[in-house]
């Protein structure tokens, strides 16, 4: 049987909270992905309204991590095991997510704006094709290189 959980709203099993932190920063994660795909799609408030999405769990995440930090600080140590590890780099990997989300986000409004210039009877919609594959000029760029 799983033990209650503290007024805190935290469990006292280490592995839950882990895995809560897991949870909340892998959800936050998939929606700062999901946003970026929006983008490139053209869907530009939707993607920003994504990211203001995965708010909610980067809020949950840190809370977590917060409440793991004070216990440690107030003398309560905490057991760091190798899932509360994993933990970690899940929050952080998200968070990196995150930032690079919204790079992209801006990178591709410019892009739109930038092709309704060029070809105003294009439709943002017409970006949400496959995209080129670039290894043909990625691999002709290595191989000009000087030395």
């Amino acid at each position: 049987m799983s033990e209650p959980q503290p007024a805190t709203g935290q469990p006292d099993d280490p592995y839950a909270v882990s895995f809560e932190l897991i949870l909340a920063a892998g959800t936050a994660k998939s929606k700062a992905m999901e946003a970026v795909e929006l983008a490139r799609e053209g869907h530009l408030d939707a993607a920003r309204q994504a990211l203001a999405r995965a708010d909610d769990d980067f809020r949950q995440a840190h809370d977590i991590q917060f409440a793991l930090l004070q216990r440690e600080a107030g003398q309560d140590h905490v057991d760091v095991d190798i899932v509360l590890v994993h933990a970690n780099d899940h929050l952080t990997m998200a968070l990196m997510a995150k930032e690079n989300a919204e790079m992209l986000i801006e990178l591709y409004s410019r892009i739109h704006e930038l092709e309704a210039r060029v070809s105003p009877s294009a439709a943002p919609a017409a970006t949400s094709t496959a995209p080129v594959d670039q290894t043909s000029t990625t691999d002709t760029n290595t191989n000009t290189k000087e030395n």
